[in-house]
């Protein structure tokens, strides 16, 4: 099981939002929750793209943001 910061962090936000202290018991939903992200939606896809502009040509590309984003949710699901 998944053992990091991101997903306490969605644990606790959600044990919040349910009026509770106890976050612990709510790792399998934040993993679940976490999870459930790491197919960016078309709509974060066009926002991830628009804003990779290239530092020297000052042109945006649409290289690599989708690989970018699903690395960074799977780094959010590894085991610590």
């Amino acid at each position: 099981m998944p053992d990091n910061q991101m997903v306490e962090k969605v644990a606790r936000a959600i044990a919040a939002e349910s009026d509770s202290d106890c976050w612990e018991v709510y790792r399998r939903e934040a993993i679940a929750a976490i999870a459930a992200m790491r197919q960016p939606t078309e709509a974060m896809q066009l926002s991830g793209h628009n804003r990779r502009i290239d530092q020297e040509t000052g042109l945006t590309t649409l290289c690599g943001t989708d690989e970018i984003y699903t690395a960074m949710i799977d780094a959010a699901l590894a085991p610590a």
